[in-house]
């Protein structure tokens, strides 16, 4: 989800079918003045693979990113990073897509976020399948299409190289700049009962705090996903409290 000029925006796969090796989804986008709603009708954008976000870039044009899904046979089923530009009024597509990136030496490049800061475009997309191989990369360009050079200091996030951490699976990592100039990563975890065992809970969400190098590029403690974490400097906001009496008096 995104905000510009007034409008949330939503775009989201449909997993619809997992009787079958291709990953063709449907995706869609839907908008919204409002995070309560109401929320527009959804509109179909394409079908060529998933992990949908859209960037909003400085000039004003919008793009749509997803990993590309190859299904022919003896061909790489993750292709790579895709970028098509996105028009919000006509929430119509233009022109063609364009690969940026096919990720690193671990693979199955996947959810990819971009993000602008200091002159630089950053890609952020997760790798290694969304097992005990999992992870984040961060790679940076001057251009929106690349080439995109990877973070010389490997990967953002993983537990790959170390299954004594407890939390495992990290990857799939959305970085947020919060008001305070705070910045983290908001990524997927799992917590194994035992050693590269079985996680009982499935996949958590997990907060990481992100620094920036003086060379500019974003870096997480280890590059690991630690359990306790500094919480973010804001202000409180607990959720409102039902009450244990209702007159049916309200809306």
């Amino acid at each position: 989800m995104s905000y510009t000029d007034g409008l949330f925006h939503l775009v989201f796969t449909v997993v619809d079918t997992y009787a079958e090796s291709w990953k063709d989804l449907p995706n869609y986008v839907t908008t919204a003045p409002s995070i309560d709603g109401p929320w527009s009708d959804p509109v179909a954008l394409h079908g060529r693979g998933f992990d949908v976000s859209v960037f909003h870039d400085e000039d004003g044009r919008s793009w749509l990113l997803n990993m590309r899904f190859d299904w022919r046979p003896e061909r790489e089923s993750f292709a790579g990073i895709e970028i098509q530009e996105y028009d919000r009024k006509t929430q119509a597509l233009l022109g063609e897509p364009r690969t940026i990136s096919v990720g690193t030496a671990a693979g199955v490049a996947e959810g990819p976020h971009l993000h602008r800061r200091g002159g630089w475009y950053y890609l952020v997309h997760a790798e290694g399948g969304t097992g005990y191989e999992h992870g984040a990369a961060v790679a940076r360009s001057r251009d929106l299409f690349g080439p995109y050079a990877p973070d010389p200091a490997g990967p953002l996030l993983t537990s790959r190289h170390d299954p004594s951490l407890e939390l495992q699976k990290g990857g799939h990592c959305s970085l947020v700049e919060l008001s305070t100039g705070q910045w983290y990563a908001a990524h997927v975890t799992a917590r194994p009962y035992s050693e590269r065992g079985r996680c009982v809970l499935g996949r958590e969400t997990a907060l990481q705090p992100v620094t920036w190098t003086e060379d500019g590029w974003p870096r997480i403690t280890g590059a690991v996903p630690a359990v306790t974490v500094p919480a973010p400097d804001l202000p409180s906001q607990p959720p409102p409290q039902p009450s244990a009496t209702d007159r049916f008096d309200t809306p």
